[in-house]
């Protein structure tokens, strides 16, 4: 029947899905023990795959609550930063402190580089 058909098609979507999800995040696994951070920039194409964008795809989701828990705790697990933006301030705050502790002050010159 038309019904026995569609499940079938359905089953066959959410594996197919899976598989390519799997593959991306070997991807990832394998950008993270070269560069030793899941950092990805957002055009960045590893194997052919355009990783960042798909990276990306992964922070929209959980963002909006659409993510799977499964792969939000492996993605986790590796490093994945959610908030990017706010990691970014959050490191450079701590770079800030330990200059100030360091030097007295923070009036950090502009080519400086912690």
């Amino acid at each position: 029947s038309d019904e026995i058909k569609d499940k079938g098609r359905n089953r066959t979507i959410i594996e197919f899905n899976q598989i390519a999800w799997n593959k991306m995040f070997e991807l990832l696994k394998n950008y993270k023990r070269r560069e030793g951070n899941c950092r990805v920039s957002c055009n960045h194409v590893e194997d052919g795959k355009n990783l960042g964008k798909w990276l990306i795809t992964q922070r929209v989701q959980n963002k909006k609550g659409d993510i799977d828990g499964c792969r939000r705790i492996l993605l986790e697990h590796i490093g994945v930063v959610w908030d990017v933006h706010s990691e970014q301030w959050e490191s450079s705050y701590r770079n800030l402190a330990k200059f100030h502790q360091r030097e007295g002050h923070s009036d950090v010159p502009g080519s400086h580089i912690e």
